[in-house]
């Protein structure tokens, strides 16, 4: 009887932690969400997610990803030794092609067990267990990938805290991109206007110029009739 009042004591003391750190870690993904919001660029949104994710699940690393046709890039990571940013594999041949393609995520506790995972690309890399999230889960253009140096078993938590995140950078980021494709059409009006303008002027220039010159014939004409007629 002790014993069972003992177990239920302790059950309902890890229920109550439990229910703590999620808080905590609610709490933090809605900071996270505010900061995106606030992101002037896709470089900084690529940071914050990066930077956010990883303390959002404990992970030892994060990856932003793009597709680029059949391929994935890597554009950004934050973690604690180097992974794959800057390089780019076939879309066919690793996880974040596989959680594009089948517009999931993929929770992977063991790399090694998974088949899943072309293991060559982790042979230098203190990678063990991952999940990996599609950034726009309906026409996924991304994904989000964690890491740990451990075997680590992601929760169902851990995963819709990412996928959350992953969503809402899919909109945070297409508005930007939007945004900054719309600056670049101003900007490219802004100098055929200005070019416009230049031209303009030139003609107006050249056009005053040549008024004085027909200004000053005129009068060189007028001074030379004066003078014939004086004589």
């Amino acid at each position: 009887m002790v014993i069972s009042t003992v177990w239920d004591v302790t059950e309902q003391k890890l229920d109550k932690e439990e229910i703590l750190t999620l808080n905590n870690k609610l709490n933090f993904l809605i900071f996270t969400l505010n900061q995106l919001t606030s992101a002037q660029s896709i470089a900084e949104v690529q940071q914050i997610i990066t930077a956010s994710a990883r303390k959002l699940v404990g992970s030892d690393g994060c990856t932003f990803v793009l597709r680029d046709g059949n391929s994935c890039f890597y554009v950004d990571e934050n973690s604690i030794s180097p992974l794959w940013k800057g390089k780019k594999f076939p879309i066919a041949e690793c996880i974040c092609g596989w959680t594009m393609l089948n517009k999931k995520p993929a929770v992977i506790p063991d790399i090694f067990a998974d088949d899943r995972i072309h293991l060559e690309a982790y042979k230098s890399t203190f990678v063990k267990s991952l999940v990996m999230v599609p950034i726009n889960t309906s026409k996924p253009f991304g994904t989000i990938g964690n890491y740990w140096s451990r075997q680590h078993v992601p929760t169902d938590d851990e995963v819709k805290l990412i996928q959350t995140l992953a969503d809402a950078t899919a909109r945070v980021y297409e508005n930007i991109k939007l945004y900054e494709e719309l600056e670049n059409k101003v900007k490219e009006k802004t100098k055929e206007l200005q070019e416009q303008v230049n031209e303009l002027q030139r003609f107006r220039e050249a056009t005053i110029d040549r008024e004085l010159r027909m200004k000053e014939l005129k009068d060189e004409i007028k001074r030379l009739n004066s003078i014939d007629q004086k004589s």
